[in-house]
């Protein structure tokens, strides 16, 4: 289980601060994602098959859509961290790249950057910063961290069939698809249809679908007051506590607790 300390959303994307304890099962953002630890055991991630730690002197990156996850085996007692879920085309202006990817897993974080994170940690969990300011310091840390690994992603869907696809599946993000329809709608098998969306954007139709769904689920908590009951029907989940274990084992802390959270904000 894990308590969140501190969230805050903007035009950058989301930023979260929370004591962690448990792994966090596989799952993939469409945020450029940086993970950032402020104290407490290190956390050892998985991504798409290779590890590496977050310490006190390495951060984790992540490209949008990276299947990720931690491993099983974590140090004893929390992690407190702080997580970016950076918008993609906000942080790739502020880098001035077409789109942000990383040519590496880990950077390395300095004394000063430990501090610039600490404070942003300090902000979301109750110190007062405009919304300007706060920015302008995401922006700041997220492009130290990106400095040395930052590469341009000028990439592509170069098939039209899933260009469609994903249009339709961002409509209406809803946890119970049919993909033989959708596959159908856009003129595949439904075979063909997995192998050239994991081809193209890089996970399973499912999984895009489940990041869809988090972020919907996010949305929903931070900009209406709808009970999380009403949240969980509206997403297809037949059951809040289904809902409640979905979003738990993707980022460590129930939705109730992030909703605690938004309230005191």
């Amino acid at each position: 289980m894990a308590g969140v300390l501190g969230a805050r959303t903007g035009a950058f994307g989301r930023a979260t601060y929370f004591e962690i304890t448990e792994p966090v099962a596989e799952h993939a953002h469409p945020h450029v994602h940086m993970l950032f630890k402020l104290g407490g055991g290190d956390r050892r991630v998985l991504v798409e098959g290779t590890t590496a730690d977050v310490t006190d002197t390495q951060c984790m990156l992540i490209n949008p859509w990276q299947k990720h996850a931690d491993v099983g085996e974590q140090p004893a007692g929390p992690t407190l961290m702080l997580v970016l879920y950076l918008d993609a085309e906000w942080i790739a202006a502020r880098l001035g790249v077409y789109a942000v990817g990383f040519d590496a897993l880990a950077g390395a974080v300095t004394p000063a950057m430990l501090e610039r994170a600490r404070r942003i940690a300090a902000a979301l969990s109750g110190e007062a910063v405009d919304d300007e300011t706060f920015e302008e310091m995401i922006g700041a840390l997220a492009a130290d961290a990106a400095a040395d690994h930052v590469v341009d992603r000028r990439t592509g869907l170069a098939d039209y069939r899933i260009r469609h696809a994903l249009r339709k599946l961002r409509e209406h993000p809803h946890l119970h698809i049919d993909y033989r329809d959708v596959a159908r709608d856009v003129g595949l098998s439904r075979s063909r249809f997995y192998e050239q969306f994991r081809s193209s954007v890089g996970v399973a139709p499912n999984m895009f679908v489940d990041g869809l769904v988090l972020e919907q689920a996010y949305s929903l908590m931070s900009d209406s007051d709808r009970p999380l009951d009403e949240i969980a029907s509206h997403l297809g989940f037949s059951a809040q506590s289904s809902f409640t274990r979905f979003f738990r084992d993707r980022v460590g802390f129930p939705p109730s607790t992030l909703r605690r959270q938004i309230e005191r904000n």
